[in-house]
């Protein structure tokens, strides 16, 4: 399955070598207000996933579960987990980096005891989806400042600057282990008392199809989003019924699939805007939409404000 990138267009990328090689720790630095990117869609990677809010606030949204982060605070996002953020309701905007690492760079890469105890054990569901990091705690503050010195050693890249990041993110991964294990737990039983045998398992089988089907069907969207699709399109995808798909939209992501399918195609023509190519009406077609007027009545509905008055207001702001 593919996966998806979604971090605006004038993202700063670290953790690529002068040589061009891939260095397997990068770092994002983006924003949202609530005149320019609101949200990102819904989207997974291999990586993990730390984002440190710097300023405002905002909300996650992973495996259908609400995250509230403000300034200090951060997430941690685990591989294969799709996960989308958004703009807090009056919030006037939210600053924030997001860290992604392949956590072979802590063992190693594949078949060895260190990737089987400290690494594969905590991957979903063996571990938790995604933790809640309070910067102002003593394990948060530590992870957040780790995450500070690699990145700082990336602004270096001095020779073997790679070996001193490894160093930083094995001494992270060290903190985030217990974490992530421990959240897990807690989050299997409520009452603290284990779940009699065998209905943990199916649940997490539940949960994992539900996910490969969110995936796929997310997938479809992101590859027909430009075609004249239907909830029974976006159903057959995932070979479920269109109520079943509606459920599992709204159980996951908080929307409908259409909704899901409007958000995207508004998402896609930010960066059509931005680059000033395409009329409006070329644009609208391009994405799918029937006719203008109702691409901009859905832009106008998700963004707060017309596609030619932001289009306007981003070349003033270059």
């Amino acid at each position: 399955m593919q996966t998806y990138e979604w971090l605006t267009e004038n993202k700063e990328k670290e953790g690529e070598r002068a040589d061009g090689a891939a260095f397997a720790f990068r770092i994002f630095y983006d924003h949202f207000s609530d005149s320019d990117f609101r949200f990102f869609p819904c989207h997974w990677h291999s990586e993990v996933e730390l984002v440190l809010i710097e300023d405002g606030e905002m909300e996650y949204l992973v495996n259908g579960r609400p995250y509230r982060l403000n300034a200090g605070n951060g997430l941690f996002v685990n591989s294969g987990i799709p996960h989308t953020a958004e703009i807090s309701e009056g919030s006037a905007g939210c600053v924030f980096r997001i860290y992604r690492l392949d956590p072979a760079l802590v063992c190693g890469g594949g078949d060895t005891a260190v990737y089987h105890r400290y690494v594969s054990s905590t991957y979903f569901p063996s571990g938790a989806d995604a933790r809640y990091l309070d910067g102002s705690s003593a394990v948060g503050n530590a992870i957040f400042s780790l995450l500070g010195q690699a990145e700082a050693l990336c602004h270096t890249a001095k020779d073997g600057y790679e070996l001193c990041v490894t160093e930083k993110l094995c001494a992270l991964w060290r903190l985030l282990y217990p974490e992530l294990s421990s959240s897990r737990r807690n989050s299997r039983s409520e009452s603290g008392a284990p779940s009699p045998m065998g209905r943990e398992s199916r649940k997490e089988t539940g949960i994992l199809t539900d996910m490969n089907r969110l995936k796929t069907a997310l997938g479809f969207i992101q590859s027909h989003y430009g075609e004249d699709i239907t909830l029974q399109d976006i159903a057959d995808s995932c070979r479920i019924s269109r109520g079943e798909c509606c459920r599992l939209f709204k159980r996951s992501l908080r929307q409908t699939p259409l909704s899901c399918l409007l958000h995207y195609r508004i998402r896609l023509s930010l960066i059509l805007l931005a680059q000033d190519e395409l009329s409006i009406g070329e644009i609208s077609k391009k994405l799918g939409f029937h006719g203008s007027s109702y691409y901009a009545e859905t832009f106008k509905h998700i963004m707060r404000c017309s596609p030619s008055d932001y289009r306007k207001a981003h070349r003033n702001a270059t």
